[in-house]
């Protein structure tokens, strides 16, 4: 570092880039004693190097200077990987501080540089750099994702950035949260490969408050994972504070446990903890006692009413076979006693005594279908097709008004409005003819 000392001279950038490119964290380590004053002159004079001006700024031990952000990506970019290089080798292993240093300098600017250079650094890192520097590369590789619709990573990439990632606990860890959310939305079939969940714990993913990762812990592919680790959780449960923990995680999570396993949880606590047992009671005891009686007498009254409902269907049944004998006895009477006059007059008989059996019949549906008794509805649609009949609506369709076939409940319906049949109508052919007996009864929908 002598050339930092004297004066300086036209060939300082070249003279920094070959000392300080090569291994900048031993550069970094050398820099220690070196003036925040020097550095800045330094940094001034050779300024037209973004490498070299970069190296120099970053290596500040005082406040890194605010020209560092205005460097260019190609210059951090090589200088990030240099630092990865280093630290593979054995020497690099031991600059542990000016890892720290360039960490902490470099995060505003890491996500300019490329994923695969970002994965790289973090791959140099070891099981105990990766917990304290980890998140802050982690952070810049996802922040780098975010920046395009897809991931370019190379397999090779993707392997070392799983294996780096499980390094860092899920639930301490937002920036590895962020990366699984953001590698489901892009690429969910890699999302769904096991190397990304290995090691995810119940713990972890009931700590998750990442949106986009929680929706990925939905897909079945991702729960295959996670779900058996959550449930065994639960089994494995044998305190009050531990269960509701688990209960109390983000739905998605909490989905994934049956309410049978979640039932037995409750029984085991409940044994060995007299307040448990207690809140247990409530939840399972007197008060369902009395709620399930509640709803079998609710139950029993409407079978009895439904039962009392189905008796007078079948009485109106009944009378209503009669009058259509009787009206048929009738017809004949009138055949026989005036051949001559058959024609108008039979058919204003006929159409009389279908529209009474029209009417009756609908009266008598519109009673059955309170209770929805199906079999006398169905003895009684059989009975009116024998007749001739024909049904016009059913009870509770939606159909469009037409005041030919329908008669509403309300007054001022306009045609084309869509209405609800209440009681249905019946029509009756003759001789081609369609002869409306008895309107179908409507009202308005209301919201």
């Amino acid at each position: 570092m002598r050339f930092l000392a004297g004066a300086l001279t036209d060939n300082v950038p070249a003279a920094v880039v070959k000392e300080l490119a090569g291994k900048p964290l031993a550069t970094i380590d050398q820099m220690s004693g070196v003036s925040a004053k020097v550095v800045a002159t330094a940094a001034s004079a050779v300024s037209s190097n973004d490498l070299a001006a970069m190296l120099l700024l970053v290596a500040s031990t005082s406040e890194a200077p605010k020209g560092v952000t205005g460097r260019s990506r190609d210059a951090l970019e090589y200088l990030v990987r240099q630092v990865a290089a280093e630290l593979r080798s054995a020497a690099g292993r031991r600059h542990e501080r000016a890892l720290s240093l360039f960490v902490s300098r470099s995060a505003p600017l890491l996500s300019r540089v490329s994923a695969e250079a970002l994965i790289e650094l973090l791959g140099a890192f070891t099981s105990t750099t990766v917990r304290t520097h980890g998140e802050q590369v982690l952070a810049a590789i996802v922040q780098a994702l975010q920046t395009s619709d897809r991931i370019d990573v190379s397999e090779k990439g993707l392997r070392e950035l799983g294996k780096q990632a499980a390094l860092m606990p899920l639930a301490e860890s937002p920036a590895r949260q962020a990366l699984l959310g953001r590698l489901w939305l892009l690429k969910p079939a890699e999302a769904g490969l096991a190397r990304w969940w290995s090691e995810v714990g119940a713990d972890d993913v009931v700590a998750v408050t990442d949106g986009a990762l929680l929706r990925a812990l939905a897909e079945p592919t991702i729960a295959a994972h996670v779900a058996p680790k959550v449930r065994v959780a639960v089994d494995d449960a044998q305190t009050r504070r531990r269960l509701l923990t688990l209960l109390a995680s983000p739905p998605e999570v909490a989905a994934m446990v049956d309410p049978e396993r979640v039932g037995q949880a409750f029984a085991r606590i409940a044994s060995a903890d007299k307040v448990f047992a207690a809140w247990r009671a409530v939840f399972t005891g007197a008060a369902d006692r009395a709620a399930a009686e509640s709803r079998i007498t609710a139950l029993s009254q409407e079978r009895d009413t439904a039962a009392r409902r189905l008796e007078s269907a079948l009485k109106e049944a009944a009378a209503l076979q009669s009058n259509l004998e009787r009206a048929h006895r009738q017809i004949d009477a009138m055949r026989e006693a005036d051949r001559a006059s058959h024609g108008a007059n039979e058919r204003q008989l006929q159409i009389d005594a279908m529209r009474s059996v029209a009417r009756i019949a609908a009266l008598a549906v519109e009673e059955v279908g309170a209770g929805d008794p199906k079999r006398a509805r169905d003895r009684i649609t059989a009975l009116v097709r024998r007749s001739g009949l024909e049904t016009v609506g059913e009870i509770g369709a939606v159909v469009t008004y037409d005041p030919t076939l329908h008669d509403s409940i309300e007054r001022g319906v306009e045609p084309g409005t869509e209405v609800s049949v209440r009681q249905p109508g019946y029509t009756w052919t003759h001789g081609g003819e369609r002869v409306v007996l008895a309107r179908a009864t409507v009202e308005t929908l209301h919201v």
